[in-house]
């Protein structure tokens, strides 16, 4: 939808009706001078894929993805991938990645990120999707 949107910096998708969506693929990909997004009201009950959607948004320091119901998704593969400012993900209790089957370069060369641990080169995948020992970091709804 906003592939390649290079020069696209602030996105406010607050009133987008999401209830329908199955797919994220390469949503904001390579979206590099976007500072500000504004995904607050997605439902994203439904989604299964979400590989990609947000590789390249390399300008991106802080991501609130609280409101995100993953339980469905089983690809996230380079979700965040090249996001090289990316320092905070936030998620809720919403947040499960238990039926991911795909997530190899999740987090490749997220350098800033710091959830739970600080990110780690080589722990790039599902693994470290998590605010307990991972990457993200809990944000109550």
């Amino acid at each position: 939808m906003f592939y390649n949107c290079n020069s696209l910096v602030n996105l406010n998708l607050s009133s987008f009706n999401t209830l329908n969506v199955t797919s994220t693929y390469g949503m904001f990909y390579n979206c590099r001078s976007l500072t500000s997004l504004d995904l607050s009201n997605f439902d994203t009950s439904n989604v299964t894929t979400m590989n990609a959607m947000f590789n390249g948004c390399s300008s991106l320091v802080t991501l609130d993805l609280s409101n995100f119901n993953t339980s469905k998704v089983t690809n996230m593969t380079s979700m965040f991938g090249q996001c090289k400012l990316l320092k905070t993900i936030y998620v809720s209790d919403k947040w499960n990645v238990g039926n991911v089957t795909n997530s190899s370069g999740m987090f490749g060369f997220c350098n800033s990120l710091v959830g739970a641990v600080p990110y780690e080169y080589g722990k790039f995948d599902a693994s470290m999707a998590n605010y307990t020992n991972g990457y993200l970091t809990y944000k109550k709804r």
